[in-house]
């Protein structure tokens, strides 16, 4: 299946429109976004988080634009003391089956199989 992705120019009325919204709430809009980011052979998704700036007068002079890529992790990964932003509950290899992988996720985090994570 193909999928195709417009060019940033022809977002350029969505992510004006981001701005705008961020201008009027007079705090930070944040949004993920996926695209080809940098020139990418796959989209990638990043944390978006756009603020306003405002002068003496109380007037937007500018609104900052912030992307930071997401670092997703599997939980075997966490379970090495790494924090995540996002977890992957993928299996990459064949070593724990899906059940056996949340088990290991819960005991090592001390956490019940039934609390939320």
């Amino acid at each position: 299946m193909t999928i195709e992705y417009k060019p940033w120019a022809e977002l350029a009325p969505e992510l004006q429109d981001h701005d705008r919204r961020a201008e009027k709430t007079v705090k930070s809009v944040c949004i993920i976004e996926t695209h080809f980011w940098n020139n990418g052979e796959s989209i990638q998704p990043y944390f978006c988080e756009k603020f306003p700036v405002y002068n003496k007068d109380k007037q937007c002079v500018v609104t900052v634009w912030h992307a930071r890529k997401f670092n997703f992790l599997s939980p075997l990964e966490l379970i090495d003391k790494r924090a995540p932003s996002a977890l992957i509950l993928e299996l990459s290899n064949d070593l724990f089956t899906k059940s056996e992988l949340k088990l290991i996720f819960f005991a090592v985090n001390k956490l019940c199989c039934k609390q939320q994570v």
